[in-house]
């Protein structure tokens, strides 16, 4: 078993050296050896390729495409398992581990240096992870440098962790732990000298309309942050007696300290009654820090939960001006005195921030709080929510929210496309740009096509418009992540929808087609009942918004712990939408996949029609894999039915065709018609260049592939 494996690459203007370090482990009373090969993906070019292992290191040698494949092959035979089908007819390089003692660990050592793809001025970066064995410890950390400024950094398959040392610095970070399967981990980021990077990546195969995924960010340092107007609401009622309340005095303290001069700030607290610090607004270069920690110190927890007086009474501290102004709620309960109507309290909430125009970020801490409630008021008024289960630390999840949102640069942002066919937007609405954050709009295109985008705001109250160019083309297999990364985001929204305001049959339609065509978990799919293991991404993103909740009415519930997993998963489908890896559904190649009770993956529209059976691990099942439009259905599993033209094929353990011959004609010119690829550039074209002249040479070609991934298995 791998008890730990780290990704660290070192990247300098495109160039990346990676330093693989991989711990094995001996459970049994006997010496293993460990043999694993390591796929490398076509368009990817290697070079310094070194091996370490038990104190020697030793230069690794690449495999030929036809030894490599013979290998793989005998690997899927022998394992049953078809992960290594995506690398078929693809170059290999393999690494012995002896002796692994009993009971006892080894190390091996991998670097090799890679040029990443770069298209304008977004770069990517490929690692395909295909790992058969549990990894106790997963580790990826990618640190950038580019001789230009860094706009933005964005994976659409992991969680990862970004931190701008610099305008032309950064650090990505992802970690987990008790890994069983992994998912490849791409990365984007752009590069650009004006004040905002905007790139763009497309998806578009046939005569379908297309999928693209639009990032914005600004330049770090480029954009002076806004003065804001910021008032925090705190409960103080009985519930929050104890640690909470603690945690939420070092969090207002903690927000206290990062104020700059030109911001202005006020606390209320309430409970039964309400109480403030001032009767107004104080601006951070006049006001006395220290006497206002002294009030929240004194701030004790007694009483019930008057939520709607407390956010009137903070909405009235603000004046009728173009300052940006932000509400801070916290609180832990469901109202309980005053108005406790929740309709009623969103109501008086929306007139009374009609004309202030003040966005509302809503913090729930336990799972005793109205989570339509702490939603809605967000949701209408430019805000979020983010909650705080138990055991989790407020203060902590303060400061993260205060370091995202604490830098304003871009308020009031609308996006025009112009004459380009779009549709299907998301977010609908563009959120505000913050120093550090990007924004990330996915959607639609009908037609291919270039146009002028321009998007419009205010910075320091002023007017800001910025166009750029971009093209959304006729022809783009490359990211075929978009298509479900779209819908999930627009699921998202639509369950959002349907919690806030009640259930309309045309959203729960659209939301059953689009969850059963991308293979997305939701309360109104079938199996949205499956059990929790079973339904959580291996790299802990899940699709699953919550699974423990089995059906509709009680993923709708407004308080309690389901409520809570419930607005949490569809905030992250909304605001992440991230190509996750799920146990039960997959989307490959745009076709989704489920998996049944007999553990076969059934391609949607498969109704029990008649099949062709081929028979795993045979001649006929390595020439479908040999077809690249087949290969990415194989990998699935060992038993997978999927369509080819009018046929329904389904791959057998037990029993099907073994030879080509045994398929009918049109099945098999179908399997030996491969779509046409680009040519795999020369190993010994990459060997003996310098970094330089390689990045220069990316720079004007644009076709250098990026990723390296590894296989293993035990012999």
């Amino acid at each position: 078993m791998l008890k730990s494996y780290t990704v660290k690459a070192e990247v300098v203007n495109q160039v990346a050296q990676f330093a693989l370090e991989l711990t094995f482990y001996n459970p049994s009373d006997v010496v293993q050896e460990e043999t694993y090969l390591f796929p490398v993906p076509k368009g990817t070019v290697i070079s310094n390729l070194t091996l370490c292992g038990d104190g020697q290191c030793h230069e690794g040698q690449l495999m030929s495409a036809p030894e490599a494949r013979r290998m793989y092959e005998e690997i899927v035979r022998r394992t049953k398992d078809p992960a290594l089908l995506e690398y078929l007819g693809e170059r290999a390089f393999q690494v012995r581990v002896f002796p692994i003692p009993p009971k006892g660990e080894q190390k091996v050592k991998i670097s090799y240096q890679q040029v990443l793809q770069r298209a304008g001025n977004l770069v990517e970066l490929l690692y395909p992870i295909t790992a058969q064995k549990p990894i106790e410890q997963l580790l990826v950390q990618v640190r950038i440098r580019e001789d230009e400024p860094i706009a933005s950094v964005y994976s659409p398959t992991h969680k990862i962790s970004v931190q701008k040392t610099s305008e032309s610095e950064a650090t990505v970070s992802f970690e987990a732990t008790q890994v069983q399967s992994a998912q490849d981990f791409r990365l984007f980021y752009t590069v650009s000298e004006k004040e905002l990077g905007v790139d763009v990546i497309t998806y578009r195969v046939g005569d379908e309309d297309g999928y693209f995924l639009l990032l914005v960010s600004p330049a770090q340092g480029e954009i002076a942050p806004v003065p804001k107007d910021i008032v925090f609401v705190v409960d103080v009622s009985g519930s929050m007696d104890g640690e909470k309340l603690q945690q939420a005095k070092q969090s207002l303290k903690y927000a206290i300290g990062k104020l700059s001069p030109q911001d202005r700030v006020a606390v209320v607290a309430f409970s039964d009654t309400v109480t403030e610090f001032s009767a107004q607004l104080v601006s951070g270069d006049g006001l006395d820090r220290s006497q206002l920690e002294a009030f929240v110190d004194k701030l004790e927890a007694t009483g019930g939960t008057n939520i709607n007086d407390a956010l009137l009474r903070g909405l009235s501290l603000f004046e009728s001006n173009d300052r940006l102004k932000m509400l801070v709620f916290l609180t832990d309960g469901l109202p309980t005195t005053g108005e406790t109507d929740v309709t009623q309290i969103v109501k008086n909430v929306t007139e009374k921030n009609a004309q202030l125009n003040a966005r509302i970020f809503c913090f729930g801490v336990g799972y005793d709080v109205n989570t339509i409630l702490l939603d809605t008021l967000s949701e209408q008024n430019g805000g979020f929510s983010t909650y705080v289960e138990p055991g989790e630390n407020i203060e902590t999840e303060i400061a993260q929210f205060y370091e995202k949102v604490g830098a304003p640069l871009l308020t009031d942002l609308q996006i025009s496309f112009g004459d380009l066919k779009v549709y299907d937007l998301y977010p609908p609405k563009l959120p505000d740009l913050f120093k550090g954050s990007q924004i990330q709009i996915v959607g639609r295109y009908r037609a291919p096509g270039k146009g002028t985008v321009a998007l419009t705001g205010k910075r320091q109250g002023a007017d800001w418009r910025s166009a750029f160019e971009i093209e959304l083309p006729g022809e783009s297999a490359r990211y075929s992540f978009l298509p479900r990364m779209w819908a999930a985001r627009k699921i998202g929204y639509l369950l959002d929808e349907i919690r806030l305001k009640g259930e309309n049959q045309e959203l729960v339609d659209a939301v059953k087609k689009l969850a059963e065509k991308f293979g997305i978990v939701t309360p109104y799919t079938s199996y949205f009942a499956a059990p929790p293991e079973a339904a959580v991404g291996p790299l802990g993103h899940a699709p699953c918004l919550t699974c423990e909740m089995l059906s509709p009415p009680a993923a709708m519930a407004p308080s309690g712990q389901s409520a809570v997993r419930m607005s949490q998963g569809i905030q992250a489908l909304r605001e992440e939408a991230r190509e996750f890896a799920q146990s039960l559904v997959r989307s490959v190649r745009g076709l989704s996949f489920q998996l049944d009770q007999d553990n076969i993956w059934k391609a949607e529209g498969y109704r029990q029609q008649p099949t062709l059976k081929v028979q795993f691990g045979s001649e006929a099942y390595f020439a479908l894999a040999g077809n690249s439009a087949f290969k990415e259905y194989l990998a699935l599993g060992p038993a997978v039915i999927f369509p080819v033209g009018n046929h329904w094929v389904e791959i057998s353990q037990s029993e099907g065709a073994t030879q080509l011959g045994q398929l009918p004609q049109p099945l098999v010119k179908a399997i030996r018609t491969e779509p046409v690829t680009q040519p795999e550039p020369k190993l010994e074209e990459a060997e003996g260049m310098n970094t330089g002249l390689i990045a220069a040479i990316v720079g004007v070609l644009i076709m250098i592939g990026a990723g390296l991934a590894f296989w293993m298995w035990r012999r």
